[in-house]
């Protein structure tokens, strides 16, 4: 009986040292915010305010990326957007509203479904 007991266990070690895979997560993000002040003109009153998203807007992101063996990678992105002046998620009020895309990449390959930018966002960046 123990002898039983000894192989299963052995197996099941062998098999657990197996399945591990390598994982890489990165936080990323930007912030985007100004202070403007404005003088119109002669006479008129002077304005200061603090702005959101003035250049390509504050985003807070996480890029998942597992290797599942021979060539063949899992990937994930969940990026949300963030008003600096308001704390509001922006795009309206999504949490994540820029980015939620999850796919599959080998050896020069790639297909993912999920929202996600444009292939002419990386053209006009």
């Amino acid at each position: 009986m123990k002898t039983n007991h000894l192989v299963a266990l052995s197996a099941l070690c062998l098999a657990s040292s197996t399945l591990f895979a390598q994982s890489n997560v990165v936080i990323y993000g930007i912030v985007d915010g100004a202070v403007t002040h404005a003088s119109p003109g002669l006479g008129a009153k002077k304005t200061q305010s603090a702005d959101s998203g003035v250049g390509p807007g504050s985003r807070l992101g996480y890029r998942v990326t597992e290797d599942l063996g021979g060539g063949l990678k899992a990937n994930a992105v969940l990026e949300l957007g963030i008003a600096l002046d308001t704390g509001a998620q922006i795009p309206g009020g999504l949490a994540f509203g820029r980015q939620a895309l999850v796919g599959l990449s080998g050896a020069g390959w790639s297909v993912s479904l999920g929202r996600q930018y444009s292939p002419m966002d990386d053209v006009a960046g």
